[in-house]
């Protein structure tokens, strides 16, 4: 009798055991991870890469090839920093995601563990603060804020069978690298990455100014900061309800004296040279910059973008649940959310229409609900670190 031939034998022994599933892949600056650009005229920079990429995979649809499934990537958080600073002709360093509201899919061939893709991404660095053509038009009170590079990159994966993971070449070009050409530019990533079968919680440093009374007394005891972003970790954090599984950890709460942090600030001063002025003081090089003052004139709260980021939040007359509000919300806007002009319902590149979301408008609402798309583009920030901490996000807007 010819012996049966058996299609599950033959398919090889990927990262997926069963679909559908999640999958974290964990990029390490190893040598094997590398980002590539090739400036006209100028010697190619290379670039170790560093973060993590989530992807799914699902049974396949209707039309589909024969032996495959369905792979989609959910979320790319990746941070490239040169390998030789001495290049100037480029970044020093630079942060690659998903073009935002985009979710890459194609069909993954289970005999040969291949697959091939169409991979819209959006680059950013802070050099780009220096193009005028590359800072969105902010919403009204708020700041001026970095418009990523956009490109689209083929991308072909093979899945190692013994590894348990894969390997990528993805080519595409730029149209420009301002403010250092105005010429197209080809870019080549490789990535080599095991795959988990998990999801993980992200962590967010933060470093703290507190500003001082005339006695030189913190405005906030370190008790009220630290009930401050416990507040905010209600919200976003990789406990339970876990919207976004994204944690704010303190680094450091300062209360500086020389020089001091102002408990004063007039926010929309020409140019907000007084409000970046504040966020110039005490900087972290590690951590993001928060600071907390008593007033702040035409704002509650604001956050800066570019080499100077962070976020400045009024304290003064307001109740705790008031400033952890602000202080949630201008997390939000730290990690890329409603950045730009126009309010829109997801609150992902506009303000929130719905007055309970966190990126919402109303102050005086209790705004404590995110939903999916925003955490995933929060996810992405080159803010959020990885952790060991397995956690699902559970986003309770709908």
């Amino acid at each position: 009798m010819p012996r049966k031939s058996n299609e599950k034998s033959r398919r090889p022994r990927i990262c997926l055991p069963r679909y559908p599933a999640k999958y974290t892949s964990t990029v390490k600056p190893d040598g094997n991870n590398s980002l590539t650009l090739a400036p006209s005229g100028f010697p190619s920079v290379s670039y170790a890469l560093k973060g993590w990429v989530e992807h799914s995979f699902e049974p396949p649809r209707e039309g589909d090839p024969p032996h495959t499934v369905r792979l989609s990537l959910l979320n790319v958080n990746l941070t490239g920093t040169q390998r030789n600073e001495l290049c100037t002709n480029a970044p020093n360093s630079v942060h690659i995601s998903l073009a935002t509201g985009t979710t890459p899919c194609g069909t993954l061939d289970l005999i040969t563990g291949r697959a091939c893709l169409t991979v819209p991404i959006e680059l950013e660095y802070t050099e780009l603060e220096r193009d005028r053509h590359h800072v969105r038009k902010p919403a009204k009170g708020h700041l001026p804020s970095i418009i990523p590079l956009q490109s689209t990159l083929s991308v072909a994966i093979s899945y190692d069978i013994k590894a348990g993971g894969f390997t990528t070449a993805a080519t595409g070009n730029l149209r420009e690298l301002p403010p250092f050409t105005n010429t197209s530019v080809p870019v080549a990533f490789l990535l080599a990455c095991p795959c988990d079968s998990k999801s993980y919680c992200l962590e967010v440093c933060l470093s703290i100014k507190v500003a001082t009374q005339i006695n030189g007394t913190p405005i906030l005891t370190t008790q009220e900061v630290e009930d401050l972003v416990k507040r905010i970790n209600d919200i976003w954090d990789c406990d339970p309800p876990a919207q976004c599984c994204i944690r704010f950890t303190i680094d450091e709460i300062l209360a500086p004296m020389k020089p001091a942090i102002p408990r004063s600030v007039i926010y929309k001063a020409p140019g907000f040279k007084d409000f970046y002025r504040v966020l110039k003081m005490n900087r972290s090089s590690k951590c993001y910059n928060v600071y907390f003052v008593s007033r702040m004139t035409g704002a509650l709260g604001a956050t800066g973008f570019g080499s100077d980021s962070g976020s400045i939040i009024r304290t003064q007359g307001r109740t705790q649940a008031d400033s952890a509000s602000t202080f949630s919300h201008e997390m939000g806007h730290a990690m890329g959310l409603a950045q730009g002009s126009t309010d829109e319902p997801d609150g992902v590149t506009g303000h929130s229409t719905k007055g309970d979301n966190v990126m919402g408008t109303l102050t005086g609402a209790a705004r404590i609900k995110l939903n999916k798309k925003q955490c995933d583009k929060a996810r992405s920030s080159s803010l959020a670190k990885k952790t060991d901490k397995e956690c699902t996000p559970n986003p309770n807007e709908t």
